[in-house]
């Protein structure tokens, strides 16, 4: 084992750990206010005369698992730098999960064949540095997960493909065989390897043109 991989595993399981504490403190029961009953709480509702600043936060992206954990800045970060490290993304590393980085979770999980979220998690930092999971897909028939980043990621790129005038049946998040049929063929008129999955060489290269195309037209 490398220095630099040790260190790196020493990071993840500090940050992991710290998830983890996190996560008991807040799973600790809240003493009942005035005017709320122990059903409310149990349930995460807001009393009716709730003032707006007590309002409880919006729900989680929901997948077939159970609701979406938030990662830290620094799960972020981290997953970030291993992404980077095996060429799926090319932004910063500054722990704040932009478009790009949801792209390029999108991208390592159609290649390992796992439903598509786009989430930066604790359980995909895992996988990234211990290699565990699926074996690399050679066609993924991957889903996007409804209610998570991956359906407006994938959105946007239909919308971008359109634009371009790639035929897509409906721009609603969903990653079926005509939106992956477009995607191959930008990606071969840009000399890509067609591989029909979103990424985030793929969204910033849509980017890129459809914005070019845009000056060029004078909008």
């Amino acid at each position: 084992m490398t220095p630099r991989r040790a260190r790196l595993y020493a990071s993840v399981f500090l940050v992991l750990g710290a998830s983890v504490a996190a996560n008991v403190l807040l799973l600790q029961p809240r003493p009942v206010q005035r005017g709320e009953r122990p059903g409310d709480v149990a349930r995460g509702e807001t009393p009716a005369d709730a003032s707006p600043g007590q309002a409880t936060s919006a729900p989680k992206a929901k997948l077939a698992g159970g609701p979406v954990a938030e990662a830290s800045a620094a799960t972020v970060r981290a997953i970030q730098r291993e992404l980077k490290q095996v060429g799926l993304y090319d932004g910063p590393v500054d722990g704040v999960p932009n478009l790009s980085t949801h792209a390029a979770v999108m991208a390592f999980e159609s290649d390992h064949d796992l439903q598509l979220t786009g989430v930066p998690s604790d359980a995909l930092l895992k996988m990234l540095i211990l290699g565990t999971g699926r074996s690399p897909a050679t066609s993924s028939q991957s889903r996007v997960a409804k209610g998570t980043p991956a359906e407006q990621v994938t959105r946007l790129v239909q919308q971008l493909l359109a634009g371009r005038g790639h035929k897509i049946a409906a721009i609603d998040g969903r990653l079926e065989e005509d939106t992956r049929r477009a995607i191959r063929a930008f990606e071969t008129e840009q000399r890509l390897a067609p591989s029909g999955r979103v990424s985030a060489a793929l969204l910033a290269k849509l980017q890129r043109t459809v914005t070019a195309g845009q000056i060029a037209a004078g909008r």
